[in-house]
């Protein structure tokens, strides 16, 4: 397909927009892309640039034209994960226009522009979780909880209730698994095109296709969702093929993220995007640390060792347990506070904990095998402890914790600062939970 048809449609819809309150048009800010239009034509030869391409292109020179063409080309991607996590068209709005800022201001340090859609439903999935967990705790406050008959269902009511399940199950897929299923069949690529994109041989991406099919159908089976692989596979490609329509007005919300359109971002789009990017920023200084903190504990470990050889044997003294060694093992949640609410049994997030070296494993529930790594903050009273869930755009909580023998308490917000007491009260975004050690089974 040309390049040359899809961005005339782009730029013939941004002379049409009529001037925001005063603010600079659009048309004059592109007036001159239309002759950059000739440049991508003609040295295109009927195939489209490459992501790649499109974003260095911006990057290197603020390339409206190029950025047009990746909003027309992902916008129905994103536009899709937006429409089936959240409702309200005005949500779904935000969020696209929140996505596109994240890029915009992320392009030049995006470090594997071949999975720029990939990237994109990412940190879409993202923010459109958080309008969702927003809405959610808006409702709780507003409202009393009640028990409400369950509607007779349809397949379109069915399928409603099963579209956003199916993005929470596939962002908690492993990395390796995750790729191939949004590239093969959110993207649409064949297995060939995928396996170009991701520099694996064709037969490992169709085996990694099919245990990432496997892992979703038995995830989905705890929830109750009884499927066969072939039917979810026809569901992936119904997930594919809804809600993904780009109107008019998300191509303009699209481009209104660019700098030089002056039409401005909504205040929500760029707060949801300030929030997504200074996660981004926090865990990648989580994963610098970490590592530096492996090579330090390699390189003392290597040094101990050494001298250990050297040095004549000793009788070594027992030295207590620290805090990291206490949590190792298996917990049994009994207790759940959230937002200032008590929550019965059946709706814990998750009924236990699972803890192995710096890892907590959160099984049952909703948030069946969610991950976390976590860090224990030393010299803190009460107990400080970081935790960043493994994701394509991984949550950091700034968390307490206190344990008194075989009983564990962690107190965590959504989003904010680390919590200075054991509280969770209405409209504080904070989780607080308890749990008991699982004994060992003797041997």
């Amino acid at each position: 397909m040309s390049q040359r048809q899809p961005l005339r449609e782009t730029f013939s819809f941004y002379k049409s927009v009529e001037p925001m309150n005063g603010q600079k048009n659009p048309r004059t800010c592109f007036a001159d892309i239309e002759d950059a239009m000739q440049d991508v034509s003609s040295t295109s030869n009927h195939t489209e640039p490459t992501d790649e391409r499109l974003l260095r292109d911006y990057a290197a020179s603020q390339d409206g034209a190029a950025f047009a063409a990746i909003v027309r080309r992902y916008g129905g991607l994103v536009s899709g994960v937006c429409r089936r996590v959240l409702g309200r068209e005005q949500d779904v709005e935000d969020a696209f226009q929140a996505t596109f800022l994240v890029l915009v201001r992320k392009a030049h340090s995006l470090g594997r522009p071949n999975l720029l859609g990939n990237w994109l439903y990412g940190v879409a999935y993202r923010i459109a979780g958080k309008i969702r967990s927003a809405n959610l705790r808006q409702r709780t406050r507003e409202a009393p909880m009640v028990d409400i008959p369950a509607p007779a269902t349809n397949d379109d009511a069915a399928w409603r209730d099963l579209r956003p399940v199916i993005d929470d199950e596939l962002q908690r897929l492993p990395l390796r698994y995750r790729r191939p299923i949004v590239l093969f069949y959110l993207e649409g690529k064949s297995a060939e095109e995928v396996s170009a994109a991701l520099g694996r041989p064709r037969s490992t991406v169709l085996s990694q296709l099919a245990r990432a099919r496997e892992q979703m159908r038995r995830r989905l089976s705890r929830r109750n969702l009884v499927l066969s692989v072939a039917v979810l596979e026809s569901l992936l490609e119904r997930t594919a093929s809804s809600d993904a329509a780009v109107t008019d007005r998300l191509l303009d919300l699209g481009m209104q993220a660019l700098p030089a359109s002056g039409a401005g971002v909504t205040a929500r789009s760029g707060l949801l995007a300030r929030q997504v990017m200074q996660e981004m920023f926090r865990r990648r200084l989580w994963m610098i640390g970490s590592s530096l903190l492996a090579a330090l504990l390699a390189t003392g470990v290597g040094c101990l060792s050494y001298d250990a050889f050297r040095a004549p044997t000793v009788v070594a003294q027992s030295e207590e347990k620290s805090d990291v060694d206490k949590l190792q093992g298996d917990w049994q949640v009994i207790a759940v506070e959230q937002d200032g609410r008590v929550l019965p049994k059946d709706q814990f997030p998750f009924t236990s904990l699972n803890i192995r070296g710096d890892s907590i494993d959160h099984a049952g529930g909703p948030h069946d095998h969610l991950k976390v790594r976590f860090r224990l903050i030393p010299g803190q009273q009460p107990g400080a402890m970081d935790m960043a869930s493994q994701g394509y755009h991984a949550e950091f909580y700034y968390a307490i914790y206190t344990l008194d023998g075989d009983t564990l308490t962690i107190c965590r917000p959504d989003d904010g600062p680390r919590p200075a007491e054991f509280a969770s009260r209405p409209g504080s975004k904070i989780l607080l939970y308890t749990a008991k050690r699982i004994p060992t089974p003797a041997p």
